[in-house]
């Protein structure tokens, strides 16, 4: 995929993501929100499994993500510097008119600067779908929450600042609420648009800033996404060796997994993504009981009914446990302390490193 080609692909995506801003005002949904709707739902009907051995027959699924990121890559660089380049087009039009030309200055600016952010937002849902896709765990229109997770990663937007009113002791409901929130959605679209302003507003220089920034930002993303990816492959493998379908195995993994994730402080964006895949792992009608049910805050509870659980359970559990710890990009003293413990009740070793 050239530069060239990959701007011609913009006006697309970007008539495709103008269309949705446009509905969401109808809906009362955010425009980051109805984008990433609206990429899951094209992109479901167009890639599975086949489409992606077509494309890279014979190559192994790591460097086929790989080259998925190299392609996106490419794109946001040609997309920062073409938004870049009209913004500053604008600026110098009205500088040296000497505000005769400011109207429509000022339009260029904001052509570009929107332009720039609605098609990066797109390349990256597109890019984190088709990572999915190509790890065997695709997303579905119920994972919009997961994907305003990633984005809000990225960009530094926490999910404390999310948090609604909800029952005490109802942790998993509560994490899916925050990441499912419309406030939470509403301040990752204000800062991607902020971000956007800031790298592109310099004239002359902006195209070499905007370039340089967009490659930065999508890579961050990129590297968020693949691990994340990496990650649900490896919980959805584990889980389909425990009886998820049995209530005291679903609430003793979920628990556990909530107990780690917390046990260091607030939940942060890969642990909460970390939970909503093992939520989605759970068979549809437990998956609801269990999203309402109050877990127990007793650690002591925990490991008491850990250590009465059928041994079989021990060598997924753990796996799962220990991808948990390490989905915050990194295993602190706290969750390290608690594996340690799991690894003696269980007779499991567990790398806690």
């Amino acid at each position: 995929m050239t530069a060239v080609g990959a701007l011609q692909e913009a006006g697309g995506k970007l008539r495709a993501a103008i269309g949705e801003i446009a509905r969401s005002r109808s809906l009362g949904a955010t425009w980051l929100q109805r984008i990433i709707a609206g990429q899951i739902k094209e992109r479901a009907e167009r890639r599975g499994a086949a489409y992606w051995d077509a494309l890279f027959p014979g190559v192994p699924v790591e460097e086929r993500a790989r080259r998925r990121i190299r392609r996106t890559l490419l794109r946001s660089t040609a997309a920062g510097a073409a938004a870049a380049t009209v913004a500053s087009a604008g600026e110098l039009a009205t500088v040296l008119s000497e505000g005769v030309a400011a109207p429509l200055g000022l339009a260029a600016v904001a052509l570009g600067i929107g332009a720039e952010t609605l098609y990066t937002t797109v390349l990256q849902v597109d890019l984190a779908w088709d990572l999915a896709s190509i790890y065997g765990v695709p997303l579905d229109p119920g994972d919009v929450g997961d994907l305003a997770t990633l984005l809000g990663f990225t960009v530094g937007v926490d999910l404390d600042g999310a948090r609604p009113e909800s029952p005490p002791r109802q942790p998993v409901r509560a994490t899916l609420r925050r990441m499912r929130a419309d406030e939470f959605a509403h301040r990752i679209g204000l800062r991607l648009i902020e971000s956007s302003v800031a790298r592109n507003v310099v004239p002359v220089i902006g195209p070499i800033v905007s370039s340089v920034w967009n490659q930065l930002a999508v890579r961050r993303f990129a590297e968020a996404v693949h691990q994340h990816m990496r990650h649900r492959r490896a919980i959805v493998d584990a889980c389909a060796r425990l009886h998820l379908d049995r209530v005291p195995e679903a609430e003793l993994l979920l628990e556990g997994a909530w107990l780690l994730a917390t046990c260091d402080g607030a939940i942060d964006h890969g642990e909460a993504l970390a939970l909503s895949v093992l939520l989605d792992a759970v068979p549809a009608p437990l998956r609801a009981e269990l999203k309402a049910r109050p877990f127990s805050d007793d650690e002591e509870d925990w490991f008491d009914r850990l250590a009465a659980a059928l041994p079989e359970v021990y060598a997924p559990l753990a796996e799962i446990l220990a991808i948990v710890a390490g989905a915050d990009h990194g295993i602190d003293t706290p969750e390290r302390r608690f594996l340690r413990r799991v690894a003696r009740v269980t007779g499991r070793e567990i790398a806690v490193a």
